[in-house]
């Protein structure tokens, strides 16, 4: 019996074992969904063989139901056109519709039917996952991918297609409706359909639906537990909680857009309808001029800015010199100080740090910068670099007392060749020095030119005749042949040279090409610029200071800025705008009536599916067409393709005016060249592309704009030439920053300096000097899309300019990788680190903004869950707020960069220059330098 006892015992023991591993093993089995779930795996799958149906309205009319023939064809121009590479499509044809007049074949409802016809184009395709997108997540991610480049960024696309009748047509579509399975995106299409799921109280599984009852926010699938009856709802602007990302009640946050009104809760100036957040207890108040915060547009607390009237003290932030009471806001701190000429600072009129100028009296050392050879100690301001060096006999430049460059005077032994200044004889190799116009020259029988009276030779001896006011001659002190000056009498008639008023005979001298002017100011014709921007306002100072000009704008707060004598966006100073005497500012069309000339300067942007947005164009060209009058001329240079002057706006001024073209009116196209910040190539140094639409017309705006460019103008022979050469300029620049963006790409791969390839190669001669980084602003990373317009109009796919387009558009997200893969490799935890980023404006030392891909790099990196402060000494910190919700960081020199973990250099402003980095790379920080400006030793990653 006791055996028996044994062999139950351990009989028993067994089974209870084996029982316990069979209820463990379920427990594990039945934990795998959950597992699964939480860690976001999901089974493998085959690569779908799904069918999706895409149905576009067309522009066209009785093309009754046609197939596709060249399937192959459509499906690589449609993946062009919505930067796509995975749809494959497997049948396209016409079909015809109902439009409730008569029954036809097909029935089709659009998401937007306001383009719809009798004809749709149908497109069945499958959707061919890339290698290693075996997961349904994957899967997921890339159809929603698809689906919201057809649905949202390319509802219209203009695409050329093959028909079955051997007919080609190029057809602009409208998006109509896309019919698709959504694939499985939660845990129960992953376990066996008969589990039994719970939601909330703590749930891992699944979380409660609308309307379920709850007990938290986050027991909810939408994360609202209503408080009122506990249960689950949809997060609302107006229910009356404080949910979503709001900062008091139905109102805050970015979800909403909706600012909080007084004595309400806030987190920064931009949450509240007053514009004020006040620090101290975070309410909405109403801001002032004596609220002891800095707010409105106050440079400092209660001073500076167009608001207050208080100026700001020395040492107080200001952003001009009218923020001061000093009148002098040094620049490279935005601090207010009283400029002098010992304070280390260039200011005044110096032109380098405390010498130069003609308010200090010291003079410059060599290498230093100078404007004229009295800024320099000795005495010598060489051209090119104006720069101060030391003269010399053979340095090219005419110094000393040489009479020319490099010969002539006491200094130098070499003589004056032929044509060359000379004083005396013994300055010419020839040993002849011509009296009248002191040149060098072989000994003549016959010669006169500028200088004295007529000289002969007679018998080996030179005879000099006097000068007279009446010989043909342009002598003594006369400004033009026998006319101006102070000895002749005679007065120069109008287009003859003069250097004063008093030389001409209406008393009128052009300041800028010192030519008499007409027999009346006011009988020239008078300058009508509709558009008031950077480039406008150029293009009216420099005619208002000749010619009758009123620069027309509908933006009333900018006209009222300008009418004070000072420009915000700092293209032309308040000296230039003070000396256009005959500039008239205005809102009121009425007095464009007075010009003979009208120029159109206004912006062509793009809009949201990057197509032309003529708009602007379009309003200018109403509004002139209602003052047009007979023998006006319009000249447009506002970018645009080839075609749009012509075929578009002259048809608008025809039409508003009822004149015609090239009988009634002329018009012509010049495009702009400005350079925003650059205060060297500005509007007079940079030569000019005319045209015109007959050639006298083409002659005279060719004349006009000489009045005004002293580089000089080149004639085409059409307006389109000159409408093509802007968008060729512009396009062939967003290709070259692209193909050294991709470049930057591929060398980091390999581990390779971008910077340092790009040195090495600057030292061929005909090296273009591109670099990588970031393509905003108004004009390149905007005209290439109005050449792909042009292109699929032609029916031609422009591969290039598209795929270059799609390397600079992206590179703000690339860089925002770049970023967080720096600070894994250090080790730096990503969610809730600071980051600061230098400069927000889209080019270096200027205030413009517009277009600036900062603004992605930022959004990128909030998603990240990174903290992002932007500082910019350049950037308005209003237009910031207005054009972005983001409120900018005021800049100070001395950055405490022990707050951040992360400092991006952003735009190479000169400012950002001379910042003491040396403190910031650590282990605990990275420095990512975007623009170069840095050291490669001195940063942890750069493009």
């Amino acid at each position: 019996m006791e055996i028996n006892s044994c062999y139950l015992s351990l009989l028993i023991m067994t089974f209870f074992l084996f029982s316990m591993l069979i209820t463990g093993g379920v427990t594990i089995i039945g934990l795998i969904p959950i597992y699964l779930q939480n860690n976001a795996v999901f089974p493998e799958t085959k690569t779908s063989t799904k069918h999706y149906e895409l149905n576009y309205i067309t522009n066209l009319t009785n093309v009754g139901s046609l197939n596709v023939s060249d399937i192959d064809v459509l499906s690589s121009n449609l993946n062009t056109i919505l930067i796509l590479n995975r749809i494959q499509i497997i049948d396209a044809g016409f079909v015809i519709v109902t439009n409730g007049q008569r029954q036809k074949r097909e029935t089709i409802q659009c998401e937007n039917s306001e383009h719809l016809n009798d004809n749709v184009l149908r497109i069945k395709f499958v959707i061919e996952y890339p290698r290693g997108c075996g997961t349904i997540l994957c899967q997921q991610r890339s159809t929603n991918h698809i689906i919201y480049n057809i649905k949202n960024l390319f509802s219209s696309i203009t695409i050329p297609i093959h028909l079955n009748n051997n007919q080609t047509i190029s057809t602009l579509l409208y998006f109509c409706s896309f019919d698709h399975q959504e694939l499985p995106t939660t845990i129960s299409s992953c376990v066996n359909q008969t589990t039994t799921l719970v939601c909330g109280s703590g749930s891992s599984i699944s979380k409660c639906e609308n309307t379920k009852p709850c007990s938290k926010n986050s027991d909810c699938i939408s994360d609202f537990c209503r408080t009122a009856d506990q249960t689950c709802q949809t997060p609302t602007c107006t229910d009356n909680y404080v949910n979503q990302d709001e900062i008091d009640i139905d109102c805050g946050g970015r979800i909403c857009g909706i600012k909080c009104s007084l004595n309400k809760t806030c987190r920064k100036d931009g949450d509240c309808t007053t514009g004020f957040c006040r620090s101290n207890d975070k309410t909405c108040q109403t801001p002032s001029c004596s609220d002891e915060f800095r707010n409105q547009d106050e440079t400092d607390v209660d001073c500076g800015g167009s608001i207050c009237s208080t100026q700001c003290i020395d040492n107080e932030t200001c952003s001009q010199n009218s923020d001061c009471t000093s009148g002098y806001c040094r620049l490279i701190d935005q601090t207010c100080r009283t400029a002098s000429c010992t304070d280390g600072f260039q200011n005044q009129d110096e032109t380098d740090v405390d010498c130069g100028g003609l308010i200090c009296t010291a003079t410059c050392a060599l290498t230093k910068y100078c404007a004229r050879n009295s800024d320099c100690t000795s005495g010598c301001c060489r051209g090119t670099d104006k720069s101060c060096q030391t003269p010399s006999c053979f340095d090219g430049y005419k110094n000393q007392n040489e009479t020319d460059t490099d010969c002539g005077g006491s200094v130098c032994s070499a003589k004056c060749s032929d044509t060359k200044s000379c004083g005396k004889y013994a300055d010419c190799q020839s040993g002849f020095c011509r009296p009248p116009d002191k040149t060098c020259r072989s000994y003549p029988s016959y010669y006169g030119t500028v200088g004295s009276g007529r000289s002969i030779m007679k018998l080996n001896k030179i005879f000099i005749l006097a000068a007279t006011c009446s010989d043909s001659l342009r002598n003594q002190d006369e400004t033009d042949v026998d006319c101006g000056g102070t000895v002749c009498t005679t007065k120069c008639a109008s287009g003859k040279s003069c250097s004063k008023a008093s030389d001409c005979t209406n008393g009128i001298c052009g300041p800028t090409t010192k030519k008499c002017l007409y027999n009346s100011l006011f009988q020239m014709k008078s300058i009508g610029i509709v558009g008031v921007g950077y480039v406008g306002l150029s293009l009216a100072v420099e005619f208002g200071k000749s010619r009758p000009t009123v620069a027309y704008d509908m933006n009333e707060e900018r006209i009222e800025k300008l009418k004070t004598g000072h420009d915000p966006n700092l293209e032309s100073s308040d000296e230039n705008l003070k000396s256009s005497k005959y500039l008239k500012f205005t809102t009121n069309m009425e007095d464009l009536y007075e010009c003979q000339i009208f120029i159109v300067a206004v912006p062509t942007p793009v809009d949201e599916n990057n197509r032309p947005d003529l708009f602007p164009l379009k309003n200018a060209s109403e509004t002139i067409g209602k003052v047009l009058k007979t023998n006006d001329i319009v000249i447009y240079e506002s970018t645009v393709y080839p075609g749009v002057t012509e075929d578009i706006c002259v048809k608008i001024l025809e039409e508003v005016s009822h004149l015609k073209y090239n009988i009634d009116f002329f018009c012509g196209y010049s495009p702009e060249r400005i350079n925003p910040g650059d205060k060297l190539h500005t509007i007079k140094t940079i030569r000019k592309i005319t045209s015109g639409s007959t050639p006298a017309i083409a002659q005279e705006i060719d004349a006009l704009y000489k009045e005004i460019i002293e580089a000089g103008t080149f004639m085409v022979s059409s307006i389109k030439i000159a409408e093509a050469a802007k968008l060729f300029e512009n396009s062939q620049r967003d290709i070259n920053i692209a193909f050294v963006n991709e470049l930057s790409r591929i060398f980091h791969l390999a581990g390779i300096d971008t910077h340092e390839v790009l040195e090495a190669t600057r030292t061929k001669w005909d090296s273009l000097p591109f670099e990588p980084g970031l393509v905003g602003g108004h004009s390149i990373a905007v005209d290439p899309y109005y050449l792909i317009n042009m292109s699929l109009s032609l029916n031609y796919i422009p591969e290039i300019i598209l795929a270059s387009r799609r390397i600079n558009e992206t590179m703000s997200h690339y860089i925002s990788s770049e970023i967080i893969k720096t600070m894994i490799k250090k080790g730096i935890s990503v969610m809730n680190s600071n980051i600061l980023i230098l400069g927000i404006t889209f080019k270096e030392n200027c205030p413009d903004i517009r277009n600036s891909k900062i603004i992605d790099i930022v959004q990128d990196l909030e998603e990240f869950g990174c903290h992002v402060d932007i500082v910019d000494p350049w950037a308005s910190k209003k237009r910031v707020f207005d054009e972005f919700g983001i409120e900018i960081k005021d800049f100070d020199r001395n950055i405490i960069f022990d707050d951040y973990h992360g400092i991006v250099i952003g735009v190479a402003h000169q400012q950002f220059k001379s910042l003491d980095f040396s403190s910031v790379k650590s282990s605990k920080k990275i420095i990512y330098d975007i623009k170069g400006i840095l050291p490669k030793d001195c940063v942890d990653a750069r493009l």
